[in-house]
């Protein structure tokens, strides 16, 4: 990693607003463990190139890291604004509203909204699209639905040999039993 990161400062001394190479530089970046640096390049790179949807996703990303909830959720909601069917994107944004652990961001019904479009465009066999939907029920408050949709991602992830996620799954299945929406520990 240090030879990546040697290579990426050197080439951006010669082509300082090259937005590809700061957004790998915020990848090794984070990979060695200095996330506040990493963010710091992939907000460059989404300042260069502000519809790029990776950029904007390794940027929101590297905001979740650092505690930064509703700086992420606006960039995922500025992202969907100028293009609106980023499964990556609307997934990020889905996930944040229902489960962020800052109450100010939760948004049940929105969350709802999104994770909805998100199954739309992937498929309504996809597991991980289905633990969102059945995160944003549970934030929505719609229990039983939560219930039903956690338990297709624990079929669809078990038949696809996806063994730990369908555990993960079915841990948050106990809490949509008993009322309780999942909540992200950062």
């Amino acid at each position: 990693m240090a030879e990546a990161e040697r290579v990426l400062r050197d080439g951006l001394k010669n082509l300082p607003g090259h937005h590809k190479m700061l957004n790998e530089l915020g990848h090794v970046l984070g990979k060695t463990g200095r996330p506040e640096e990493a963010r710091y390049f992939f907000a460059q790179a989404v300042q260069l190139a502000p519809q790029n949807a990776a950029y904007r996703v390794n940027y929101g990303k590297s905001l979740l890291e650092s505690g930064l909830d509703a700086q992420a959720a606006e960039q995922y909601r500025v992202h969907l604004d100028l293009k609106s069917d980023n499964p990556a994107v609307i997934n990020a944004l889905a996930r944040l509203l229902a489960t962020s652990p800052h109450e100010q961001l939760h948004d049940g019904l929105e969350a709802v909204r999104l994770a909805e479009e998100l199954c739309r465009q992937i498929g309504r066999n996809n597991h991980a699209a289905l633990d969102t939907l059945a995160a944003a029920h549970a934030r929505a408050g719609s229990f039983d639905q939560a219930i039903a949709v956690a338990e297709r991602a624990i079929r669809f992830a078990t038949s696809a040999k996806a063994h730990r996620e369908a555990a993960t799954y079915g841990q948050r299945l106990l809490l949509y039993r008993r009322q309780q929406p999942y909540v992200e520990s950062r």
